[in-house]
């Protein structure tokens, strides 16, 4: 702890005086979950703001959420009509963008998602007042594209965003509104926390943003949760999740969607799976049931389903811990947009192998001690090599995984990343009137 810094204790009572922390985003993220459950934990009210109609009841997030419609000013409603103009221009605004988007992020076309941004605009509005309405300690914006124009709105209350990669790599070069609405919130925002040194440097480059107002600070993994299995707890897990004991598993450590590198992940386990000695087990992640369905018919096809899997439903952390935990080899494919994943981190906490698409932030990370292989993701040759000469190299996974715990011990234990982000928001607080 820096000299200065108050101990987590007196911040949590500083900051419940002042009123509930209050996060701006999804409450069916993990993400939301997580934070939100580790500050309650810490003895903070926590209320979560989105957008109807259908949230989770707070029954199921474990958190009070809070609907933002009820608190639409007139003038929204009154001018939703423009809609019949701003929807058509919504879909056309990234064929129209491109040949810049290509250029900027040297992807072909941007998933639907990316350019998303009429009601993420009217529900901003009723987002900042729901949340201003809870008088709260601060605000916390998680989705810098959904969520930061609304964090932005709310003022007279500490603001603090955390991007979460994609919106400040891909959607802002599909949609010049999309890149307006970011540049608004990260004017209004009091502090910007990207979870890497590469996305604070794209906010400070990119959007010309003070160095002093962003942060780069990962949340880290929890080394408790997050640790091999051995003897009879990892066979115990293996026949659990009908997974060959003696097999070597390979774990795509990242939902089955373009964005994390599915294509590849998938080509390569069905070349390392012909391997009998070999297991591969992809993250379905509840999301394009098309893309799964087709993704088991080419397994089918090629006769390896008894040796590639993918799940076809989204898991817990904890189910996700207790795959990776059993694991060797865990594959993260995602080249731009990428922040410092936690799947990274909790695979590699895990004792998993990491191979991964070449990434400024991880070799950042190697720099300081992180081990893992790194590939060019532009052929499919150098990914099925790597995979397979670590199947075969017990030494040099056990290697690896000594070096990532203690690289991790040191840099990225998540309590001390999490007390870092609470002090930081405490700094941010105290600027502000009791």
């Amino acid at each position: 702890m820096s000299a200065g810094e108050s101990e987590p204790g007196e911040i949590v009572e500083r900051l419940r005086a002042r009123g509930p922390a209050v996060i701006l985003g999804d409450p069916r993220s993990h993400f939301v979950r997580q934070l939100g459950a580790y500050w309650k934990t810490l003895g903070l009210d926590v209320a979560v703001v989105s957008t109807g109609p259908n949230l989770p009841s707070s029954d199921e997030t474990g958190l009070r959420v809070i609907d933002s419609l009820p608190f639409r000013p007139l003038w929204t409603r009154l001018l939703r009509p423009l809609n019949v103009l701003l929807r058509p221009l919504e879909r056309r605004l990234p064929v129209w963008c491109a040949r810049r988007y290509r250029r900027r992020t040297g992807r072909d076309h941007p998933q639907p998602w990316e350019g998303f941004w009429v009601d993420h605009f009217w529900d901003s509005f009723s987002r900042a007042r729901a949340a201003l309405s809870l008088a709260p300690a601060f605000v916390f914006g998680q989705e810098a594209a959904a969520y930061g124009f609304a964090t932005g709105l709310c003022r007279g209350v500490p603001r603090i965003l955390f991007p979460w990669g994609g919106d400040i790599f891909l959607s802002c070069e599909c949609s010049p509104p999309i890149d307006r609405m970011l540049r608004a919130a990260f004017r209004r925002c009091d502090l910007i926390v990207p979870s890497s040194l590469t996305g604070r440097r794209r906010i400070i480059e990119r959007f010309g943003v003070p160095a002093e107002k962003v942060e780069s600070l990962s949340w880290g993994v929890d080394l408790q949760q997050f640790a091999p299995a051995d003897g009879v707890k990892r066979d115990e897990i293996r026949r659990r999740w009908n997974i060959p004991e003696e097999s070597k598993v390979v774990f795509n450590a990242r939902r089955f969607a373009p964005v994390w590198g599915c294509e590849a992940a998938l080509a390569a386990c069905l070349a390392v799976a012909r391997d009998p000695a070999c297991y591969c087990l992809l993250l379905g992640g509840g999301g394009d049931t098309d893309r799964v369905a087709d993704a088991r018919r080419q397994i089918e096809a090629a006769g390896l389903a008894e040796r590639v899997r993918i799940l076809d439903d989204a898991i817990s952390l904890k189910e996700y811990a207790e795959l990776a935990s059993v694991a060797d080899v865990a594959l993260s494919l995602m080249t731009l947009g990428d922040m410092r994943s936690s799947s990274v981190l909790q695979t590699a906490a895990a004792g998993c192998t990491p191979v991964l698409f070449e990434n400024p932030e991880y070799r950042t990370m190697a720099d300081e001690g992180f081990a893992a292989r790194f590939v060019p993701p532009d052929a499919p040759e150098p990914l099925v090599e790597a995979i397979r000469e670590l199947i075969d190299d017990s030494q040099a996974r056990a290697e690896t995984a000594r070096r990532n715990r203690e690289y991790l011990s040191r840099y990225e234990d998540y309590h001390a990343q999490m007390t870092k982000l609470l002090q930081r928001i405490d700094n941010v607080s105290r600027k502000y009137s009791p």
